[in-house]
C-alpha cells in the first residue's frame, strides 16, 4: 500500500485541463517555505494545515471560477 509512503512533493490535480494555464504554480508558498522539508501529508506541518497554502489555493480557485 503506499498509503502511509512519505512523499517529497505535493500534487494538485486539475480536473479541467482547460483551466490549467490560470493556476500560478510559481507562486505557490511551498517552493520558497523554510519548512518545507518537515512538510508532509502525516505530519503536523502538511498541506491541508498550511495558512498561506490555502490562501495561495483558494485565491488560485477564486479566479477559475
Amino acid at each position: 500500500s503506499i498509503e502511509n509512503e512519505r512523499y517529497d512533493k505535493q500534487e494538485l490535480r486539475i480536473t479541467r485541463p482547460e483551466e490549467s494555464e490560470w493556476i500560478d504554480l510559481t507562486a505557490q508558498p511551498c517552493l520558497t517555505c523554510p519548512i518545507a522539508n518537515e512538510c508532509g501529508i502525516d505530519n503536523p506541518v502538511s498541506p491541508s494545515t498550511c495558512a498561506e497554502f490555502n490562501t495561495w489555493l483558494g485565491e488560485e480557485i477564486e479566479l477559475l471560477d
